[in-house]
């Protein structure tokens, strides 16, 4: 069994629209390589690393809490896949191919993208990820009056829910004075609450040390299994709900984060999802809007069809993210959010 890191199993997982079992997922999970070179057009040696080595320290009440470390590349490596996907993250971490000034020039638009794998640009090299597909766009495509330069600052990061995202929007984003967020939500940025998991992970990698049985003896990698563990448990909790009482209660962690970066940013925030996202978590979301409305949060779900590695895989291609690239594009134009002439 290959070594899985939970930033890669978290993330493939949060592909999956029904509860499956985690163990057939692990069976799925691909090799992690990692490799030597240049990042940024630099010529100075960088460290190459896995999503298992990620900047993992406490953050405010996040006891779990991960970030990209800065000036890293990492690979991700899939029988299926007919390249290496490269993995670019800037001197500030973030995954894109540029970096970018803290001062905000006053002709520069600048837009964050908020979210897990599938805004971090899983499986795809950053030059394929949307928001570098969309910065692109708006440069080439828009003529605004009064700006000359459109930029999109990619905030993803793989296996992150609902809170990690407005932790990092707040430790990260801000600062970057942004004009626009958009946010990508789905269903299981609800109920995968990452600071519960992890828990259990370091509860069950314990047991692993100690244990005799055989649930636990195994030749399998002690890390992965002890994420196995936790996952099966997770998603047999989930399953026992029944009323939507307790659901509520369940979220309400995520919930209450949403409301955290209303108050911290009240700027135009475009919360998006995709049409296969279960309705009932289409009505969650729309409920994180309606009770957090200041004027200035707008619902989008009117993609097309996304092209995705299916059936290996549910994260979208290169070709699936040029469709959101697309349509957000066409959204933004559309939307009172951009006032400009498209070429």
């Amino acid at each position: 069994m290959k070594n899985l890191s939970y930033f890669y199993l978290r993330a493939l997982i949060a592909t999956c629209s029904t509860l499956v079992s985690v163990t057939f997922a692990l069976v799925m999970y691909p090799k992690l390589v990692t490799l030597s070179g240049e990042i940024l057009g630099t010529s100075s040696d960088v460290k190459i690393i896995t999503l298992e080595h990620m900047q993992k320290r406490q953050s405010g009440n996040l006891k779990y809490y991960y970030e990209p470390p800065a000036n890293t590349t990492t690979t991700n490596e899939a029988d299926w896949l007919p390249y290496v996907a490269t993995y670019k993250h800037n001197e500030d971490g973030l995954h894109d191919l540029t970096n970018y000034a803290l001062e905000k020039p006053s002709n520069v638009v600048r837009i964050l993208t908020l979210g897990d794998s599938f805004v971090y640009g899983m499986f795809v090299n950053t030059e394929d990820n949307f928001s570098e597909l969309f910065e692109q766009m708006l440069n080439n495509k828009l003529t605004c009056p009064q700006i000359t330069r459109f930029e999109i600052l990619n905030l993803g990061v793989a296996g992150y829910d609902i809170q990690y995202s407005v932790e990092r929007f707040i430790k990260k984003g801000l600062k970057y004075n942004p004009d626009i967020v958009l946010w990508y939500i789905r269903d299981d940025d609800f109920f995968l609450i990452n600071e519960q998991i992890m828990e259990r992970e370091i509860y069950f990698s314990s047991q692993l040390e100690t244990s005799e049985s055989a649930l636990l003896n195994t030749n399998e990698d002690k890390k992965s299994k002890a994420t196995t563990l936790a996952y099966d448990e997770f998603y047999g909790k989930i399953k026992s709900i029944r009323s939507n009482e307790e659901r509520q209660a369940y979220i309400e962690p995520e919930m209450a984060s949403f409301s955290r970066l209303v108050k911290a940013y009240s700027g135009p925030l475009v919360v998006f999802t995709f049409p296969d996202t279960p309705e009932e978590y289409k009505g969650y979301i729309n409920e994180l809007i309606q009770n957090n409305q200041n004027g200035n949060i707008r619902y989008f779900d009117e993609f097309p069809d996304i092209e995705t590695f299916h059936p290996y895989d549910y994260h979208p291609t290169a070709r699936g993210h040029k469709t959101i690239a697309d349509t957000l594009y066409q959204f933004l134009i559309d939307s009172p959010v951009l006032s400009c002439n498209s070429s």
